[in-house]
Parts: C-alpha cells; structure tokens; sequence
C-alpha cells in the first residue's frame, strides 16, 4: 500500500510540476488506476494528502524532481497553512470531486485522513501531526470546495459513536464544526416541511 500511496503521489506531483491541466491529470491517473487495479476512490484519498503536505516543506524521502513542488519552508502560523491549503484546493478541489464517486468514497477519505494526521499505516513518521491542530478547520475548507458532502461527514462521525474515546477523539475536535451541520440539516428540514404545507394549504383553497 505504501508503494501505491508513493506512486499516486508521484504520478500527481508530476502534473504540478507540468502545470498540467485537469484533463491531462485525469489521464495520468487514471492510467495508473487501470495498471495498478485500483478504484477512483484510492487515487482521491492519496490526491487528497499530498495536496495536504505541499503546504509543508517536502519529506524526506520525497523524489528531488518534486521538492520544488512544496513550501519552502513551515508555515509559521495554523492560519498561514490553512491560507495554503485553500490556495491549492481552488486549484485540485475539481479533481478531487471527479474521483469521489460517492458518500461512501467521501467517508472513506475520511478515515485515510485520520491516519495521515496519526502518522499511522502509510503515513508513519511522515511529519504530517501538523495537521492535527486543525483537522476541523481543513474538514470545513474541503467541504465548502464540495469535495466532502455534508452526508458523508455525518455518516464518519455517525460510524465512530460507540468507539473508545481514542478512536473518535478526531470525532471530538470536530464537535462544534458537527453540531453546525446538524443544525443546519435539521432548518433544512424545517423549512422543507413548511414549504409542503403551504402547498398542500393552496391545493385545498
């Protein structure tokens, strides 16, 4: 898996540094999607954590073809790499949303964004905990591009309800973020059910 995150993150690197269009992207990986046997799925979760880390300087074990693709250096501030990432998500959020076929591909990033910011699988020793002070908040920023939708944000913290507190403690950072949408969701359905009944009070006048 390792291999496959590294090759998706090259193969999407490359096209940064090419500056090539979304179409070509498409083609670059798509092309490794059908030689590696993998789902549209796979390649947005792995789209979706390299562009996360080019707001950092580049890892250590990053291709040097590819190190001009990232910060020069740390972004002094939560709110300076929060500025970054939006910078570069009004550039790939179209791309992300192409291979995000459903909610349940949605969820899935997700999880694989918990890992990154765990350092966990994959992502062991990766630098990426830097991403943790503000999971919320990139959460927020991906799901005002439409990259995440508001079902599948609610059906991952939904999954994590009967989990130990470790499990769900990206659930918990994310609680104020959560309540809003529940909120929003629940005037939404208000307001549906107002609209219902006004029509049925015009058929029966």
């Amino acid at each position: 898996e390792k291999v496959f995150r590294r090759e998706v993150a090259e193969t999407f690197l490359r096209c940064v540094r090419f500056g090539y269009d979304q179409a070509n992207a498409v083609v670059e990986l798509n092309a490794l999607k059908l030689a590696e046997d993998r789902t549209f799925a796979d390649l947005a979760r792995y789209i979706f954590t390299t562009v996360l880390a080019l707001s950092l300087p580049a890892p250590p074990d990053a291709n040097a073809e590819t190190i001009s693709c990232y910060a020069e250096k740390e972004p002094e501030s939560d709110k300076e790499l929060l500025v970054s990432i939006q910078k570069r998500l009004q550039t790939w959020a179209p791309l992300l949303r192409r291979f995000l076929k459903n909610h349940d591909d949605q969820v899935e990033l997700l999880l694989t964004y918990e890992e990154m910011c765990s350092e966990e699988g994959v992502f062991a020793k990766s630098g990426c905990k830097r991403f943790t002070a503000v999971f919320q908040h990139i959460m927020k920023l991906f799901y005002d591009a439409d990259v995440l939708a508001e079902e599948a944000i609610l059906a991952w913290a939904d999954e994590k309800a009967d989990a130990d507190e470790e499990d769900k403690k990206f659930v918990t950072v994310c609680q104020p973020f959560l309540t809003w949408l529940r909120e929003a969701e629940s005037d939404d359905e208000e307001e549906s059910e107002e609209e219902e009944s006004e029509e049925d009070d015009e058929e029966e006048e």
